[in-house]
């Protein structure tokens, strides 16, 4: 955590961070109360803070007088877990990159970011707790683009257009609407 977040200033910049990522537009008043401000210039600074070290895509409509949130930028996480919720974090991390290997990398990165926290013990029980559950590999490389269309498409409850081919056959033309994924 930065020298200058206090944990008076992380609850509030999640307090406003949470707001706007419920209802994207969010005027002046509203944002001040729920961050419960004191000053025009704290509010700004926090503003200031969450556009910079955050890299929140935070606009103001001036024509509407709204703030909108159009990227949340990074999250700032300040939290209290278990020694089995550290074990399960690993090993869910890890399966993750397993199972989706698309998400391999991201899996890897938060994992990295969160052992510097964490003792050495818990990071080889969640190890092993892998080691031991992991049993196959997915039957082919899956593709991040397609993946995220699928889940876009999921999302936005939307249909799409795919080409399959099943094995020794013709490739044929399906339009699908996904509403679920399951691990086979």
């Amino acid at each position: 955590m930065p020298k200058d977040m206090t944990s008076v200033r992380h609850d509030r910049l999640t307090r406003v961070m949470a707001l706007l990522q419920t209802r994207v537009k969010a005027s002046h008043n509203e944002l001040y109360t729920v961050g419960e401000y004191h000053s025009e210039r704290t509010f700004q600074n926090d503003l200031y803070y969450l556009r910079g070290i955050y890299g929140a895509d935070i606009s103001y409509n001036a024509h509407e007088k709204l703030y909108i949130l159009n990227h949340a930028g990074m999250f700032h996480i300040n939290l209290k877990i278990s020694r089995s919720e550290v074990e399960a974090l690993s090993a869910g991390l890890k399966m993750t990159a397993h199972f989706l290997p698309h998400l391999e990398k991201a899996a890897s990165s938060i994992w990295k970011k969160l052992e510097h926290y964490v003792p050495n013990v818990i990071i080889s029980c969640g190890n092993d707790i892998v080691h031991s559950t992991l049993t196959a590999t997915p039957a082919a490389p899956v593709n991040a683009e397609v993946f995220n269309t699928l889940i876009e498409a999921k999302r936005a409850h939307m249909a799409v257009n795919i080409l399959y081919a099943a094995p020794q056959r013709m490739p044929k033309q399906w339009v699908i609407s996904p509403y679920d994924f399951y691990a086979g």
